[in-house]
């Protein structure tokens, strides 16, 4: 966190959200996959993160893949109030807690989500975990859900969430 600080890059969190000690939920405790059979609280973890280096930018990656069914919106809200350094990407894709994700069918922003979106417009973006190949096909979810997503929100937030936070926070040139 010092050296991003200082050097003014951001930090990639990949993580679950664990309020509590508990074992892994069912639909992963395949033993074909390896995983433990508990996992522990990590929340209060990464609050000590963000307020031991506010200068520290901290993107909480995969926001709305959930497979705790604990990265609710009211969690996020809470955190992005308390804490100026956190920003969330966007991860929409099957296969996640289906009450915590941000999507209806068809790709339809839940209103709890766009509410938080544009509460928070520069610290949101998009964040689909694509993988690229060399033939050109990607393999993860389609871009059709983002751009159901980006329409729903006002046209400035949709513009800072499609591009121009991660431009910002990442220092990328558009």
């Amino acid at each position: 966190a010092e050296i991003a600080a200082e050097a003014g890059v951001p930090i990639d969190i990949h993580m679950e959200a664990v309020h509590h000690d508990r074992l892994i939920p069912k639909e992963f405790a395949d033993p074909t996959l390896n995983n433990p059979q508990s996992i522990e609280a990590n929340l209060g973890s990464l609050e000590r993160l963000l307020r031991h280096r506010p200068k520290a930018k901290i993107v909480w990656v995969h926001a709305g893949w959930d497979n705790t069914g604990a990265r609710t919106v009211d969690l996020m809200r809470d955190l992005l109030e308390a804490h100026d350094n956190l920003y969330m990407s966007l991860k929409v894709a099957g296969g996640t807690v289906k009450d915590t994700h941000p999507t209806k069918k068809r790709g339809k922003l839940k209103g709890d989500w766009k509410r938080l979106i544009e509460a928070f417009p520069e610290r949101f973006m998009i964040g689909s975990d694509m993988k690229y190949r060399p033939s050109g096909r990607t393999k993860g979810g389609g871009l059709k859900v983002y751009h159901a997503i980006l329409k729903r929100l006002a046209s400035d937030v949709a513009e800072n969430v499609a591009h121009g936070n991660a431009e910002r926070i990442f220092k990328i040139a558009p």
